[in-house]
């Protein structure tokens, strides 16, 4: 998902006013790059809504090894919290795409995160949602065991806090698109994770 043209210079618009009103060093997020924004600081929710074929507290626990703190809740309803990931499932026949990652609609803020002591404000998502596409013709290919479904969540879960996928020629990722072999986050993830936040 990528901000259209008008969406753009507006967000530009306001990052520069609030770079004057705030005095914050100013940072574009653009949703949908992945690597490029971040929650605020503090407890990230999970929801998977009781699933037990999707279940995220394993794949919570391996990012929170990194500095994130992502809970997995059956539901974040009144739970303390700053941001939510939500997991959602489709059945899409026509789409080739095992999920997706995605903002919920408009819910953008402004962020104003600490790193290294420099305040930055950057424009992102409060809430994004992870769609699993359960359709049988790509359970083969997807979803056929634990591991791939560990894998697909965590890669999933990773796009959620603001990976993308890597560049070629980097080291071994749960993030590289079809590396099914490589479930839980690595080293570099980690550290990769560890810059955002």
């Amino acid at each position: 998902m990528q901000f259209d043209t008008k969406i753009g210079r507006i967000a530009a618009a306001a990052m520069a006013l609030g770079a004057v009103l705030f005095g914050a060093t100013v940072t574009p997020a653009a949703a949908g790059t992945f690597g490029k924004w971040h929650f605020r600081d503090g407890q990230i929710c999970f929801q998977d809504h009781g699933s037990i074929r999707w279940d995220g507290t394993t794949a919570t626990a391996r990012w929170n090894v990194a500095d994130v703190n992502i809970v997995s809740r059956d539901s974040c309803t009144d739970r303390p919290r700053n941001m939510v990931i939500d997991l959602k499932t489709y059945d899409d026949p026509r789409d080739y795409a095992c999920a997706k990652t995605a903002s919920e609609g408009n819910d953008y803020s402004w962020v104003y995160v600490s790193k290294n002591g420099v305040r930055t404000a950057s424009w992102a998502p409060n809430r994004m949602t992870i769609w699993i596409n359960t359709t049988q013709s790509l359970a083969p290919r997807c979803s056929a065991t634990s591991s791939m479904r560990a894998h697909l969540l965590t890669h999933e879960l990773g796009h959620a806090i603001g990976l993308d996928h890597p560049p070629a020629g980097s080291p071994v990722s749960v993030m590289r698109q079809g590396s099914w072999s490589v479930v839980w986050p690595t080293a570099w993830d980690l550290a990769n994770v560890n810059t955002l936040y």
